[in-house]
């Protein structure tokens, strides 16, 4: 008989559970959630990404990175700009105020992590890692998708 326990896919969503879970306080604190700290980071490291996109490389539904967006556009953390060329897409970009908050925050994340993963080596760390590049990998070949 299987079971889901010994899964990867279960052992992986409680490895993320963990990391959420140690994340919140430190999150709550800002005021964000870990889905809305995640979308800010994403769109510091692409300016001018669009709502469609983000959804896209969050794995996220488009509906619920708008409902994320609109809570960080209220707290003035991220603004829309309309494209010139077509007024149906929106160019998202971090607030002065919004990259000084992943900028000051940048490990809460990282740190969360590295409490769980202190009980293993950096060789194992670097290996888990390339695992998990690989099986990424060959999920986004057999979508289609390619980097």
């Amino acid at each position: 008989m299987c079971s889901i326990k010994n899964s990867v896919s279960f052992k992986l969503k409680l490895f993320h559970k963990e990391i959420t879970e140690l994340s919140k306080e430190g999150l709550q604190n800002l005021g964000l959630t870990y889905g809305n700290y995640l979308a800010m980071c994403y769109i510091y490291e692409n300016p001018g990404i669009t709502q469609v996109k983000l959804s896209e490389i969050s794995y996220k539904d488009k509906n619920v990175v708008g409902r994320n967006i609109d809570k960080l556009e209220e707290k003035e953390y991220v603004k829309r700009e309309s494209d010139k060329t077509d007024r149906r897409v929106y160019a998202l970009y971090l607030t002065e105020k919004g990259k000084e908050i992943v900028e000051n925050n940048r490990n809460i994340i990282l740190k969360e992590e590295e409490k769980i993963l202190n009980k293993i080596s950096e060789k194992e760390k670097k290996v888990f890692l390339e695992i998990l590049d690989k099986l990424v990998n060959q999920k986004e070949k057999l979508n289609g998708k390619h980097c």
